[in-house]
C-alpha cells in the first residue's frame, strides 16, 4: 500500500542509504524528465535523458501558455548540462550503464544533430514544406506507429534552424509551412 507521494523538484533531494541525490530538471524528451545527481561519486541517473545506444526523441508537446514546447532546443540544453557534471558512470532508463568520459557520446549526439539539420534543411531547400511532408522524405519505410516521433524529430530540427535563421515559419494554412531562408551576400540569411 502506497503511504505517501513526495514529488520532485529541481533542486530538490532524495536520500537512499549513506548517498544523497540531487534532482535535477532535464526537459526536451519529456517535459518532466528528470535526472538524479550524486556528486561525491559523479553517478547520475539519466531515465531517457541520456541513453547510450540511442539518442531519445525530443517530444511534440503543448505549451499551455503558448504554441508548443521547443522540446529539440530544451533537449540540447539538458544534455549541455549534464556534459558540464562530468558524470563518471550514468545508469540510463534502458540498456547498460555508460561508464567512463561522456564527452565522446556526447559530441556523437551533437555531431547526428547537425547531420540531421542539414538534410530537413536541405528538404525544406527542396520545397517539402511540412513536418509530415519531411518525416515522410526522412523515414520512408516507416510503420505508422512511429509517425508521431518522426514528425516530432522533424520539428525539432525545423525548431533549430528556425533558431539559426535558417527556416521560417510560414503558417499553416494550405500551401504555407517552413519556408528556407536565403543567404544574401554581405549580410545574414533573411
Amino acid at each position: 500500500m502506497l503511504c505517501s507521494v513526495d514529488v520532485l523538484e529541481e533542486g530538490g533531494r532524495v536520500s537512499v542509504g549513506e548517498s544523497s541525490w540531487s534532482v535535477l530538471h532535464t526537459p526536451g524528451h519529456a517535459r518532466g524528465a528528470l535526472c538524479l545527481w550524486e556528486p561525491r561519486r559523479r553517478e547520475l541517473v539519466s531515465g531517457d535523458t541520456l541513453l547510450g545506444h540511442i539518442s531519445s526523441t525530443a517530444l511534440l508537446e503543448p505549451d499551455p501558455g503558448g504554441f508548443r514546447r521547443r522540446t529539440h532546443l530544451q533537449y540540447r540544453a539538458s544534455l549541455e548540462r549534464i556534459r558540464g557534471l562530468s558524470p563518471l558512470v550514468v545508469s540510463p532508463g534502458h540498456g547498460v550503464p555508460i561508464d567512463g568520459d561522456l564527452a565522446p557520446l556526447l559530441d556523437q549526439r551533437f555531431a547526428f544533430f547537425e547531420r540531421r539539420a542539414q538534410v530537413v534543411r536541405k528538404l525544406v531547400d527542396e520545397g517539402h514544406r511540412t513536418p509530415w511532408e519531411i518525416a515522410g522524405r526522412l523515414f520512408p519505410t516507416l510503420p505508422p506507429s512511429a509517425t508521431f516521433l518522426a514528425v516530432s524529430e522533424v520539428v525539432g530540427f525545423l525548431d533549430l534552424l528556425a533558431q539559426r535563421g535558417a527556416v521560417l515559419f510560414e503558417g499553416q494554412e494550405a500551401g504555407r509551412g517552413w519556408e528556407a531562408r536565403r543567404q544574401t551576400p554581405g549580410r545574414r540569411e533573411t
